[in-house]
């Protein structure tokens, strides 16, 4: 053991060298925690900072939308394009493929509609 044998290299515990404090490339984000900057990195391209974000999320909180009537036969093609998902749980679980592997951002929110008084 580095103590027990007087070994010099065990007891260089770096107090020369400051800590790295790495910048995030998203703007703004730098005060933000590990998990949330983990999860915005999945999101946002890192060398442009900018997402492709395909949302058809619509008709949860509009009523019935036209184009939005059969999910896996108009959206399910271009998931390929985007760097994102946003729809409703939902949506999720019945029409967009497991082995997709995009990212999703889910929508949740405590009213459920705007075409009536909450």
């Amino acid at each position: 053991m580095a103590d027990l044998d007087d070994i010099r290299e065990g007891k260089d515990w770096g107090l020369g060298t400051p800590a790295k404090n790495e910048p995030f490339f998203l703007k703004g984000s730098e005060g933000l925690d590990w998990g949330m900057k983990s999860r915005l990195a999945r999101i946002f391209n890192p060398v442009s900072g900018r997402t492709v974000m395909l949302a058809f999320d619509h008709g949860y909180f509009q009523g019935p939308t036209t184009g939005l009537e059969r999910i896996d036969l108009n959206i399910v093609p271009l998931a390929p394009y985007a760097d994102v998902l946003m729809c409703t749980r939902g949506v999720l679980r019945s029409s967009i493929p497991a082995a997709c592997g995009k990212s999703v951002v889910l929508r949740c929110s405590g009213g459920n509609s705007i075409l009536s008084e909450l």
